[in-house]
């Protein structure tokens, strides 16, 4: 599947670890219907390169606030994985 920038994402559900909550909450992206959603995957966490990635869109956190564009990060790691710093 390919989905370009200004088309529809397709429609998922996810747990997602949400910074300050203790637990993972299920988050679906038709919930952000109507934003710009900033979606980007690295490979794992607690990895040399993530860090690096992480912090770019970090650093321009306030920019894409500016915009109104929500920033989701997503690693191939499992919540049970992170919860453990496996």
């Amino acid at each position: 599947m390919t989905v370009r920038i200004g088309e529809h994402a397709p429609e998922l559900a996810v747990e997602a670890y949400v910074r300050g909550e203790p637990n993972p909450r299920k988050m679906r992206l038709l919930e952000l219907r109507g934003r710009w959603v900033v979606l980007f995957f690295y490979p794992r966490d607690f990895t040399f390169v993530c860090p690096t990635e992480i912090q770019a869109f970090a650093r321009l956190h306030e920019q894409f606030e500016k915009e109104q564009a929500t920033v989701i990060g997503a690693s191939t790691d499992s919540w049970d994985c992170l919860s453990i710093a496996c």
